[in-house]
């Protein structure tokens, strides 16, 4: 990315944190009128289909079938009315027994509609969203999908913000502001995750050079079609009145539907069309593209319904949109979506998984704590009843964490990768047959065929120690024949009789996994398995079951050398075969 790109995403970043910021420690000021309402087929009023008790419109003596006439009123009046404060007086034309007439009200706040989705949690999310951004833009390596990201993950991060902060500025001028400042956030979005599910995997489909072609100008004529909706209001132009930027509006949904299946339509092409090298993250990233744009779908159904006032389902769409987007920055750190050119710890891998899990466990508890409410009343909410609820929420997450973890990593690659499953399970079938192979030769021989077969390295070796040195007894025509025992990677083997993934850099055998043949503390040799052919890294699982088949090996080596009367092992030199 060219320097200019990096600071707009890392400038971009920053101000989403700040406005968020904002928003974390204002209230929700976004005003209550108290009525459902469609629109009539002229679409430039609308008819109240229900007027909730006790709310402002009841009190105001509005009443269903009362006719609303917002594209009456003038611009400015209608902007005001959609970005209304709580307690603020605001003026609605309604038709009342064939009449018209202004109704004043006082907007009443929302007693219990602080959506979760603008709490602590969603902050992480939204904090996750900037920092990963950043750390792309700055450490990214490759094309352009890079960028792409990278703008994707900041504008997530405008996007959400810009929609908080609707609900709490402090006037309406603000308000108005930063609802187009959404409704640009929202395009851009949009428009990044078109490119993105175009442009990654590097593997060119019909559909997808299509969506390339076209989201420029589509993304473009749906910011113009949804700004010039809201300042000219007339039938013969835009097909509607304003159905409140807050609220969005029917044709927004329209088009936001149309976009949304053009983006799922894409992420699927992606996956079908991914090659062996890319078929990891791209599995990862468009599935959570597709998973994050599912409730989405749901909320622009409900809302081309004509449904203007919130209900618990669309307080949570933000929440559902946001943590299946944790998918791509997991497979940013785990699977090499992007080649950020630095070591991410595996702390690192942990705690960006963790998140999703934490997440869970807070809705969980926010969903009981109102079914404890509704059974027992606020107060027991409030009293000893509720506080042993958090605090077992809290002990169940403290001491399940690591394990749901791995439940939830290996289930998941269970579902998506059962091949690597069938290959595990083979492995884990040979590493119990070593001990019954009589010849050295064979052992070997049928181990490097096994790997070769039931790993997705790029390359696969046995290595065994021979005099001061290790040499290679089966190995492709690449790799260097031996390697002495001062080299780098072998005093770390020795030293430490783990597997050891070597770091990237110039050794000969860079990004590959080796792994131990030790018996009774002595380094016999090791199996190579080179970096992965989709560029990810070898999970824990593999690992482990690579590591069992490593000492297998060594021990039924050990074995067949000692029976065989050669030359004592405890010499540290065995005698090979040819």
């Amino acid at each position: 990315m060219r320097l200019a790109y990096r600071l707009a995403v890392v400038g971009i970043s920053l101000a989403a944190i700040l406005l968020a910021s904002y928003d974390l420690a204002s209230p929700y000021r976004v005003g209550m009128v108290g009525v459902d309402e469609v629109y009539l087929p002229t679409e430039l009023d609308v008819r109240i289909t229900n007027v909730y008790p006790n709310s402002p419109a009841a009190r105001a003596g509005l009443r269903t079938g009362d006719i609303g006439g917002e594209g009456r009123e003038p611009l400015w009046s209608r902007l005001a009315f959609y970005a209304r404060r709580a307690d603020q007086r605001v003026t609605l034309l309604i038709q009342h027994d064939g009449e018209w007439h202004h109704v004043t009200l006082t907007a009443a706040p929302y007693l219990r509609l602080r959506p979760i989705e603008q709490g602590p949690l969603a902050y992480a999310i939204l904090l996750a969203f900037a920092i990963m951004a950043t750390l792309i833009a700055l450490r990214g390596q490759g094309a352009n999908e890079v960028g792409i990201l990278a703008f994707l993950l900041a504008f997530c991060a405008l996007e959400r913000s810009a929609d908080w902060y609707i609900s709490t500025a402090p006037s309406t001028s603000l308000a108005l502001a930063a609802t187009f400042l959404d409704v640009v956030a929202w395009a851009l979005v949009l428009y990044c995750e078109l490119l993105f599910v175009a442009l990654f995997p590097p593997v060119p489909s019909p559909l997808r050079r299509a969506i390339r072609r076209i989201a420029a100008p589509l993304m473009l004529a749906a910011t113009l079609f949804i700004v010039g909706y809201a300042l000219v209001p007339t039938a013969t132009l835009f097909a509607g009145i304003l159905n409140g930027i807050l609220d969005w509006g029917t044709p927004m949904e329209l088009v936001q539907v149309v976009v949304y299946l053009l983006l799922v339509a894409g992420a699927v092409d992606a996956i079908a069309h991914a090659d062996t090298a890319h078929r990891v993250q791209t599995r990862w990233a468009a599935s959570a593209i597709i998973v994050s744009t599912l409730p989405l779908l749901a909320r622009s159904a409900y809302l081309a319904g004509g449904q203007i006032n919130p209900t618990p389902f669309i307080t949570w769409v933000t929440l559902l949109s946001d943590v299946p987007l944790l998918a791509i920055m997991y497979a940013v750190l785990r699977h090499r979506l992007v080649d950020l050119g630095v070591l991410i710890s595996r702390a690192a891998i942990f705690t960006t998984v963790s998140v999703s899990i934490v997440a869970l466990f807070i809705i969980a508890e926010w969903i009981g704590g109102n079914i404890l409410a509704s059974a027992l009343g606020e107060s027991a909410r409030r009293g000893p009843a509720g506080e042993a609820y958090l605090a077992g929420v809290a002990l169940v997450l403290g001491f399940s964490v690591r394990s749901i973890h791995s439940f939830t990593e290996r289930y998941l690659n269970r579902i998506f990768f059962a091949g690597r499953e069938a290959s595990l399970a083979r492995l884990r079938q040979f590493a119990q047959e070593t001990d019954v192979i009589t010849n050295i030769g064979d052992l070997f021989r049928l181990t490097y065929e096994t790997l070769d077969a039931n790993t997705e390295g790029t390359y696969t070796a046995v290595y065994v120690l021979d005099g001061d040195r290790y040499r290679a007894r089966c190995k492709p025509d690449a790799l260097a024949a031996t390697f002495g025992m001062n080299d780098a990677a072998m005093v770390r083997l020795r030293r430490w009789n783990e597997p050891y993934e070597v770091e990237r850099g110039s050794h000969h055998l860079s990004e590959a996994l080796l792994l131990p043949m030790t018996v009774r503390g002595l380094l016999l040799g090791f199996l190579c398995c080179g970096p992965k052919r989709e560029r990810t890294k070898y999970s824990r699982e593999e690992i482990d079951v690579l590591a069992t088949v490593a000492r297998r090996v060594g021990a039924a080596y050990e074995f067949i050398s000692r029976e065989g009367a050669l030359t004592p092992v405890r010499t540290m030199t065995v005698q090979v075969e040819g």
